[in-house]
Parts: structure tokens; sequence; C-alpha cells
């Protein structure tokens, strides 16, 4: 009631239960009604393909509809991430055991309708699995592990869709960085935790692209504390922020290397590649191949770096440099011999 306590709002009433039964561990998510306003929560039930969809409106919670489709998950559903597209037309459930399971969603009537399932039994992923969708809603992406996959959406085949993005590349800050969990932000990009206490989340910098243009950088984010496993698990507010342009690999010759002030010359190179900044600053330099794997790593100190890339086979490659001060900085770097 918010007129209370001098205008700040009391809590009246609580502990209401909106739905009684044996649920699936976690794997509440939300998504706003095609109104604008009011809300749809899906909570899956155990041990079976049926979801509780509960309509939230400004008048409270309201009766629960129990609704079913899909493949019927088993007992093995723990570690599993569920996520909607920020478009609302998609509803996306995914853990080892059960597979990755994707729905399209009516926004207006709330039934989870087209069920697809694709087999992930080929991957090691254990409970460790994780998704989220770009902010055009048309790339998901899994973390399976040791592995992150792209789907599109919009192919007429899902499945046929899947590219593999990235390997883990053995890095442990203390422990594994193994990717898990994931999350679109409001800034557009999509950050991924890890499986154990760490100081690093993974980032995908441009989401809405398709295949490596993407820009996935491992343990590219430096956190100030451990963090362990987690991400907040945030329904989409409509609050995103983009302002970037897809490149593709076959347009790099003409790109000219620049990326938020940070360029790199030659570019395309052979033997040495300069990166150079406007201005000078200290932080950590990371240089990834376009699959996620670390080539070479160390201190930068100053405006400029010279970097030999002599023995590195011909291929898009990805120099990313963390600034001391938070900053974020990427460029890409062709190689041609």
């Amino acid at each position: 009631d918010m007129e209370q306590d001098s205008g700040f709002g009391a809590v009246v009433l609580k502990n209401q239960i909106a739905v009684f039964d044996t649920f699936s561990r976690g794997n509440i998510q939300a998504c706003k009604q095609a109104n604008g306003k009011d809300w749809w929560v899906i909570v899956p039930k155990s041990h079976s393909n049926c979801y509780f969809i509960i309509p939230v409106t400004a008048e409270g919670i309201q009766p629960a509809q129990l609704k079913c489709s899909g493949k019927i998950w088993t007992d093995n559903d723990s570690g599993a991430q569920v996520t909607f597209s920020p478009n609302g037309e998609k509803y996306i459930r995914f853990n080892g055991w059960n597979g990755l399971n994707i729905f399209d969603f009516n926004n207006l009537t709330g039934d989870l309708l087209n069920p697809i399932h694709i087999d992930f039994s080929g991957d090691t992923i254990n409970y460790i699995a994780g998704v989220a969708v770009s902010a055009n809603s048309r790339y998901l992406y899994v973390c399976a592990r040791k592995k992150i996959y792209q789907f599109d959406l919009k192919s007429p085949d899902i499945n046929s869709s899947k590219l593999l993005l990235g390997v883990w590349d053995g890095y442990q800050n203390p422990f594994p960085t193994i990717f898990y969990l994931a999350a679109l932000a409001p800034d557009g990009k999509i950050y991924i935790s890890n499986t154990s206490s760490t100081y690093n989340l993974h980032v995908i910098n441009k989401p809405n692209c398709p295949g490596l243009s993407s820009e996935l950088v491992q343990h590219g984010i430096v956190l100030p504390g451990y963090n362990f496993a987690s991400i907040p698990n945030l329904p989409h507010y409509n609050i995103l922020t983009i302002s970037y342009e897809c490149d593709s690999v076959s347009s790099i010759n003409e790109w000219g290397a620049r990326s938020s002030s940070l360029y790199a010359t030659p570019n395309p190179t052979s033997n040495e590649v300069t990166i150079a900044l406007p201005t000078s600053v200290q932080g950590q330099w990371l240089l990834n191949d376009i699959s996620g794997r670390n080539k070479r790593q160390g201190k930068w100190e100053g405006d400029s770096m010279t970097l030999s890339v002599e023995e590195l086979p011909t291929g898009l490659y990805i120099f990313q440099l963390q600034t001391k001060d938070g900053l974020l900085l990427t460029s890409k770097v062709m190689v041609q011999k």
C-alpha cells in the first residue's frame, strides 16, 4: 500500500500461495504481456512437460493455468536455465540431460506452441547449461559447459543453424572459467558466468551479429571480487541500448581496424601489428582467435604496442584491452600469410 509509511509504502499482505504443486528446480521466468503492462510468469511442473502459466496484472496474481507441450523432463532438471526472447515470441529451456527446448510463445493467450527439441547428449554438459537471446530476438546462445553455440531462431530449421562459437581455452582465475549461466544486459551484450569462484565473466560483444562476428571474448570482464556461478535472473524490461553494426569476416579487408578508439595497423598483416590509442592508459590485453581461444596476453602501459603475429595462422583475431578504470576496448586483427 503506497499510501502508508509517509508515501514510501508498506507490505500489507504476504506469504500468499499462488500455486501449490511440485515444481522443477529453479527455472522461474517472466515475460511482459502484449498489452505492455501485465506479465506472464511461467513455472515448469516437475517430472512432466507441463507448465504453470501465471498472469500478473495490476489487480494482482491471477489463477494459474496448467498447459502441457513438448518433451517430458526427467528428474535430472537441475542446472537448467530458462529465458524468453526479448520480443516475447520464444520461450527456451535447456539443460544437458533434457536438451534444448524451444517453443513459440503466444503472448496473448500464454500458450507454448510448436515445440522443438534439440538433443545435447553428445556434449559432456552434466548439470551445467545456460541460454540467452540477442536483443534483436534472432540469435540464441547456448552454453554447454566447455562450448558455446549460436542458433538462428529465424532459420526454417533451427537445429541445422547450430554453430560452434567457442571452446573453453582452459583459463583459470583462480578456478576454471567454464561457461555457465548467460544473460542479455541493457547494453545489448550477453554476459556469461563461470561454474567456479573466479574474477571473470565472459562476454559476447555483438550478439545481434551472425556467427563469429558476434565477438565472443572469453574471461573478457574482470570483476572486483569473486563470483560463484551466479548471474542475475531478470526479465526483459525493454531498456536495451544497441549502438553497433554487424561486421562480417568477408568485409575485414575494407574494415580499416577501428573499434572504440583502438586502432590496429597494418591490417591485414603477416608479421607485426601495432595497436594504438589516442591517449596513454594502463591495463591488461588479450589476443583471442575467432573461436575464443587465447593466443597472447600481457600488460598494457602507454598509448601503443607492437605485437608479433608471425607464428599465428591465417585468420581473424580479436584484440581486447581492459583498462584499469574498467573500460573495455576491442579491435579486430586479420592475419594473412
